[in-house]
C-alpha cells in the first residue's frame, strides 16, 4: 500500500484539526443535556443544560429550541455535540499513532525483504521462482536436524505423487 492508494483516505489538514480543537476548547464544558420539554403556543420547546458552578441546581441553559424549527432528533444532535467531538478527535489522534508506528513497521519490513532477496540472489528470478527459493531457504533455517536433505519445492512434490 502506498501514500497515493485509493483505499487510504486523505488526511485531515492538521489546520482544520486545530480548528476543530480550538472550537472545542473555547465552547462550554460539558456534558450537555436535553431537559426542560414543554409545549408553548403550539411549540414544544426544549433546552439544552450544560454544568454552572454557580447555578443553585447545577446547570444552566446553553441554548432554547422548539420543535416548530427543531425536532428531537436536532436537539439530541446539539447536546450530544460537545462529547462526541472529543471523542472523534482523540479517536483521530490515536489513528494517526498507529499509522505513524505502523509506517515505521512497513518500512523496517522491506528492508528485511530486500535484505533478504538479495541474500538468496532473488533478483533475477520469476515470482514463482522466488517463493520456491523463499520456502527452501526457510526449511533450511527452521530445520530440527541437520540429518534431512532439502530437495527444491518441485523435486518435493514430485517425490509426494
Amino acid at each position: 500500500m502506498t501514500d497515493t492508494d485509493p483505499r487510504v483516505p486523505a488526511p485531515v489538514p492538521a489546520s482544520r484539526e486545530q480548528e476543530i480543537a480550538a472550537r472545542l476548547a473555547a465552547a462550554t464544558p460539558g456534558p450537555w443535556r436535553v431537559a426542560g420539554k414543554r409545549e408553548r403556543e403550539g411549540f414544544v420547546e426544549g433546552h439544552i443544560l450544560c454544568p454552572d458552578e454557580c447555578d443553585a441546581s447545577g446547570e444552566r441553559m446553553l441554548a432554547s429550541t422548539n420543535y416548530h424549527y427543531h425536532d428531537e432528533a436536532d436537539q439530541q444532535f446539539i447536546a450530544h455535540s460537545r462529547s462526541d467531538m472529543e471523542w472523534l478527535l482523540a479517536q483521530l489522534a490515536a489513528a494517526r499513532e498507529e499509522a505513524r508506528l505502523l509506517r515505521g513497521e512497513v518500512s523496517k519490513l522491506r528492508g528485511a525483504m530486500e535484505l533478504a532477496r538479495h541474500g538468496l540472489g532473488l533478483t533475477s528470478y520469476t515470482p514463482d521462482e522466488r517463493i520456491e527459493h523463499v520456502v527452501v531457504a526457510l526449511a533450511r533455517s527452521l530445520a530440527v536436524s541437520r540429518q534431512r536433505t532439502y530437495r527444491p519445492v518441485a523435486a518435493l512434490a514430485a517425490h509426494q505423487e
